[in-house]
């Protein structure tokens, strides 16, 4: 446990993302949340979201936003996880339920920092660390094409 915890107090001062992966109720939210409370962002915003929760056609406008008018029943413009979590630290629990649309634009927006709200055309800069958690297998979904490698 020293060592965890050793180890994790490391990872909370990097500003780099982290992905870690373990079964229901081992308490990778506790994990997440210790990383934040450790971190330089530990003063910005911390949103968690179960990704396991958010139907599939949902998942895009929930993360990223959406314009209004964009789709059916938009009847005003909404920001997303990634947006209302700007500065600060963004939680991805069950990273590994995410369709593969929402899976492109995870990974394009970790990579640029940048994100298209839906019925946009431009984008917008976000500065967030993504620390993300699955009790998946997710070498073995990327070795079967269910999951991006990035």
């Amino acid at each position: 446990m020293e060592r965890c915890l050793h180890l994790a107090k490391t990872l909370a001062r990097s500003p780099s993302g982290v992905l870690f992966s373990g079964e229901s109720g081992t308490g990778k939210e506790l994990i997440a949340v210790f990383l934040y409370q450790h971190s330089p962002r530990h003063d910005k915003p911390f949103l968690s979201l179960n990704c396991g929760l958010l139907h599939e056609g949902l998942q895009n406008s929930g993360l990223f936003g959406y314009a209004r008018a964009a789709f059916i029943g938009s009847l005003e413009s909404r920001s997303g996880y990634f947006e209302e979590a700007h500065t600060g630290t963004l939680f991805l629990d069950e990273i590994g339920e995410l369709s593969p649309k929402a899976q492109v634009a995870l990974l394009r927006v970790l990579e640029t920092g940048g994100i298209n709200w839906i019925g946009e055309a431009w984008e917008r800069r976000v500065d967030v660390r993504v620390i993300a958690a699955t009790h998946r297998n997710l070498d073995q979904m990327v070795e079967g094409g269910k999951f991006l490698e990035g």
